[in-house]
Order: C-alpha cells, then structure tokens, then sequence
C-alpha cells in the first residue's frame, strides 16, 4: 500500500497563505464598514435636504395661493368701483 506524502513545507506555506488571506480579509471588512457608514451619512445628509426643499416648495405654495387670492380680490374690488 502506498501512503501519500505531503511535506510538512506544504502545509506551512498553506497556513502563511490563510493567515495572509485572513488579514486581507480583515482590512477589506474594515474598508467596507468604513464604506457603509459614510453612505449613512450621505443618505442622511441628502433625506434632510429633500426635506428642506420641500418645506421651500410649500412655502412657494402657500404665497402663490396668497397671490393668487390678492389678485382676485384686487380684480373684484376694481370691477366694483367702476
């Protein structure tokens, strides 16, 4: 029967390759979290600033519906006095 031989090198570079691996592994996993997070932030930044806009956007609302309401009853005040 023949036994296979594996030398003890081969295993030894195999574990320095895993534990490169591992590190890399690490590093990319931090980068990433790092990643994630500012994308929080951005998507945070960006839901404040939709919500300005549209806090802008009723305000131009509501002065338009004023000035529409202005304009008519300016309209109707002329037609009364002649």
């Amino acid at each position: 029967m023949l036994r296979s031989w594996i030398p003890i090198a081969s295993f030894t570079r195999l574990f320095e390759m895993l534990g490169e691996f591992s590190v890399r592994l690490t590093r990319l996993t931090t980068e990433f979290e790092s990643l994630v997070q500012r994308q929080s932030e951005f998507v945070s930044e960006a839901t404040g600033a939709t919500e300005r806009i549209s806090e802008c956007v009723l305000m131009i609302h509501k002065v338009a519906r004023e000035s529409t309401m202005l304009g008519l009853n300016a309209t109707i005040e002329a037609a009364r006095a002649g």
